[in-house]
This record gives C-alpha cells, sequence and structure tokens, in this order.
C-alpha cells in the first residue's frame, strides 16, 4: 500500500501498462476461420436454453421494436400499448441493456401522460440499475 504514494513507483507502473498495451494492439491479428470451417464445436448449452423459454420470453426483442413504433405514433392508445410492450420486454429479459432502454422509454411514457412522480421513479430505476442509464433513446 506504501509504494502507491511513491510518485516514482506510480510512473514506472503506468509506463509498464502503457507499454502492454502497446505490445497487445501492434501484434498482428490472427486469421480468422473461413465460414463452413470443419471445425466442429458443440453449440453453448446457453443457445439451447431458448427451447425452455415461454413463448412471451422469446417475444421480448420484437416486444421492444414494437413499442418504438408505438410511441413514434404518438397517440394515447398508441403509447398505452406501447408501454405494456416495454414491461414485457423488461420482464423478459431484466438484466439486459435493453431492459434498461424499457425503463426510460416507460419513464418518457409516464411523464407524456401526466404522471411525473411515477415517471421519476422509472427514470431513477434505468439510471441506478442499468449501465448507461443515460440512455440509448435518440
Amino acid at each position: 500500500m506504501e509504494r502507491l504514494r511513491d510518485e516514482g513507483y506510480n510512473r514506472r507502473e503506468a509506463r509498464a501498462l502503457a507499454r502492454a498495451i502497446e505490445d497487445f494492439l501492434t501484434r498482428p491479428v490472427p486469421p480468422l476461420e473461413e465460414a463452413g470451417s470443419r471445425v466442429d464445436l458443440a453449440p453453448f448449452e446457453v443457445l439451447r436454453e431458448s427451447e425452455r423459454m415461454k413463448p412471451e420470453a422469446l417475444r421480448w426483442r420484437e416486444a421492444f421494436a414494437e413499442a418504438r413504433v408505438l410511441i413514434e405514433r404518438g397517440d394515447p392508445g398508441a403509447l398505452e400499448q406501447a408501454y405494456d410492450r416495454l414491461t414485457l420486454s423488461a420482464r423478459a429479459f431484466p438484466d439486459s441493456p435493453i431492459a434498461g432502454e424499457c425503463h426510460r422509454l416507460r419513464a418518457a411514457i409516464l411523464a407524456r401522460q401526466g404522471h411525473p412522480e411515477e415517471a421519476e421513479r422509472e427514470r431513477l430505476r434505468s439510471v441506478e440499475h442499468y449501465v448507461g442509464g443515460a440512455g440509448l433513446t435518440k
């Protein structure tokens, strides 16, 4: 711990780290296997997980895309439908960046519907629980 207070030590560490990064970035990139490679690998277990998922969960990305279109329409009925689809998407994969975006969009819908307290709660959830809390919405 004491050596972290030593300016000379910190400079040596910084130089060593910079050399390591430079060395890594200047190495040639290994060749990629062509599509249709003869390498036979079993699929990752996680890729077969969808076989056990409920149909609602499998629709998470579709529900998110539908919500974005409905938000563009902007009429009250479309916003209500968008809110429901965002809820479905966020519940299907609650730890994903898309779920964070769902909460940000839900906050915007709640604000447009005149529910500022609920909107603020959703906004805080998106900032406090998801990486990139600033949002993906444009």
